[in-house]
């Protein structure tokens, strides 16, 4: 989870699913694309981002950091400056 943490690290977030968001659109895929890639419905997407659903830890690790291009490679990434709903 740390590469999550070092993109985000400078960006003010106070959700889960504000970051999930803001990651998903950092990669220019939608909901439906995320799921797809995740295995999840959109519906759980969804959720995710709205807060209604709690996520997975393990999970996260496993097939979002793929997902949203998370990989240690970005660990020294320079961070965005700002997000938008």
């Amino acid at each position: 989870m740390s590469a999550i943490i070092s993109i985000v690290h400078s960006t003010s977030f106070t959700t889960f699913g504000e970051i999930l968001r803001f990651l998903r659109r950092r990669v220019q895929l939608t909901q439906c694309d995320l799921a797809i890639a995740v295995g999840y419905s959109e519906a759980h997407i969804c959720r995710l981002e709205q807060n209604r659903r709690a996520p997975d830890l393990p999970m996260l690790q496993a097939l979002f950091v793929p997902a949203l291009d998370l990989e240690t490679k970005h660990r020294n990434a320079p961070v965005c400056d700002g997000h938008t709903d």
